[in-house]
């Protein structure tokens, strides 16, 4: 992501999808890892879905784009 950043022109909306793809797909994997049985590295899973997330910074283009502005919510209230 980072080197296609650097290399071309901001995508539209379709192309910014398109280029995301392989990482939501992957997100979602990793997601669906941390379901059914807890295995020896179900802590490890889950740290690394609840982590994955924080790509959507990546993808914001900022106000008027359409796409909503990612929400940082923290698991534990201070």
């Amino acid at each position: 992501m980072v080197e296609a950043v650097a290399a071309c022109q901001k995508p539209d909306q379709a192309g910014l999808q398109a280029l995301l793809a392989p990482v939501a797909a992957e997100i979602a994997a990793a997601d669906r890892l941390t379901g059914g049985r807890r295995g020896a590295a179900f802590n490890h899973f889950k740290a690394a879905a609840d982590a994955l997330p924080a790509l959507a910074w990546v993808a914001y283009a900022g106000p008027g784009s359409g796409a909503p502005r990612p929400a940082f919510r923290p698991k534990h209230p201070s």
